[in-house]
């Protein structure tokens, strides 16, 4: 049997900060069975990859700004630290989950005082973190090509999809993945 990923799959996989990452790490890491993925979602993933990679970086950054000027500042509490890094992240187009994820990550390795050092040192290594995770499932899936010839093909089962509540775009993933399902064992 095999199994075709969606997006949000890969992505929680990659990035420890997404609300998918439990149950994708644990299918992914765990699974004995195939794993593809598909043209649309090789596309996608990538393109939200860079999006997202980009958007933690500019967090990581700008927090690396904010606590070097409290080097050396205690925090009483999680909230304080917390509530001092969102205020000043509000600009940055990335989910309150993923900033709180990054933070909670942070505050349960500084210990309660502010170094920047270890700071840099603990966002640098985040960071490096998903593009091992990338390269991880690179390695773990397997590509199934699609092409218009095939979307054309499948059409049907999309619409039908579409029909049936489904969301738009996510009708192409369908396509792909009843084509896989024909052609992969």
């Amino acid at each position: 049997m095999c199994n075709a990923l969606d997006t949000c799959v890969c992505i929680g996989f990659t990035f420890y900060p997404d609300k998918h990452y439990p149950p994708a790490n644990n299918f992914i890491s765990t699974t004995q069975q195939k794993l593809y993925w598909t043209t649309n979602v090789r596309t996608e993933y990538t393109r939200k990859y860079s999006k997202i990679n980009r958007s933690i970086t500019y967090f990581s950054g700008t927090v690396i700004e904010i606590l070097r000027k409290k080097d050396g500042r205690y925090f009483d509490s999680y909230y304080d630290f917390e509530k001092l890094i969102l205020n000043n992240t509000r600009h940055i187009n990335l989910d309150n989950h993923k900033k709180i994820r990054i933070i909670e990550y942070l505050w349960n390795r500084i210990n309660n005082v502010i170094d920047f050092k270890v700071i840099k040192s603990i966002l640098t290594n985040a960071l490096g973190t998903f593009n091992k995770r990338q390269a991880l499932l690179s390695g773990k899936l397997k590509y199934h090509h699609c092409d218009s010839k095939i979307h054309k093909q499948y059409g049907h089962i999309g619409q039908k999809f579409i029909g049936n509540g489904g969301h738009p775009n996510d009708d192409i993933v369908v396509v792909e993945a009843h084509h896989l399902g024909l052609t992969e064992t």
